[in-house]
């Protein structure tokens, strides 16, 4: 799972469950729980609002 997104101070990308930020030359890293936590950094960071619950969807395959 990966989404990115250009902002007017930097770069927002998530990969499977690392939310990294970039704002003004500062980079932040956050890990994600799964669950709501998940979805609501895809609404906040992305706007992306899932007609599903986190448990419909597909498991992440083991790294």
């Amino acid at each position: 799972r990966v989404a990115a997104k250009a902002t007017e101070s930097g770069l927002v990308t998530l990969l499977n469950y690392t939310l990294k930020y970039t704002s003004q030359g500062e980079q932040t890293e956050l890990e994600l729980e799964p669950g709501q936590a998940y979805l609501d950094a895809l609404k906040e960071y992305f706007g992306i609002e899932l007609d599903a619950q986190y448990g419909e969807l597909r498991p992440l395959p083991d790294a």
